[in-house]
């Protein structure tokens, strides 16, 4: 796995996910409830609340009318979004935008993309690197691979006029090795 990482990414991947792990892990195994575990762990290191989510659960359920609110609300989901919502995107993906059929374990979901590109520049790509980017999109991104991977970012145009797309992204491999070219070239 580390043979695709970035130094970074490689360090990191070899590095505890946080120095609490095991006593989170234990906390969740024996959580604390009001009745059924009255001597159980609550825990305070982690940003979630579940002591008041009964309530919380059954205002929301009022607001919502006959909506039942999923369990998974109040807690972290999985690292690549919720299972379900990966589920239905990756039927959405397929029927409507590639016309073939997406598994939702090839889906990662974020609440924004700055966090994942970030991310994803520092794990694959060392300080001083270029990466690629379809053009024209969001400006930010160049402060987004700068500022904290430490990377350059190249803008590939793969298209002048919004009716070049009627056919689905233009991105080739012709359009990547005029790019690598562009960047060795330029140093």
């Amino acid at each position: 796995m580390t043979d695709s990482l970035s130094s970074r990414g490689a360090h990191a991947a070899a590095s505890p996910l946080r120095i609490d792990y095991d006593a989170l892990r234990e906390t969740e195994r024996d959580r604390y409830h009001p009745t059924e575990n009255p001597q159980g762990k609550i825990p305070l290191n982690i940003a979630k609340n579940r002591l008041s989510w009964l309530d919380l659960r059954a205002r929301i359920e009022s607001i919502a009318g006959s909506e039942s609110i999923p369990d998974w609300v109040p807690s972290y989901t999985a690292a690549g979004g919720a299972p379900a919502f990966r589920k239905a995107l990756a039927h959405f993906m397929g029927t409507h935008l590639t016309g073939c059929s997406i598994e939702p374990d090839e889906v990662v979901v974020s609440p924004g993309a700055t966090g994942v590109i970030e991310m994803t520049a520092f794990v694959l790509a060392e300080e001083g690197d270029v990466a690629v980017i379809p053009a024209p999109c969001y400006p930010v991104y160049t402060k987004d691979l700068g500022n904290f991977s430490k990377i350059e970012r190249y803008d590939l145009v793969t298209h002048h006029e919004i009716s070049e797309l009627a056919d689905g992204p233009l991105l080739t491999v012709d359009d990547l090795e005029r790019a690598w070219e562009d960047i060795t070239d330029s140093g």
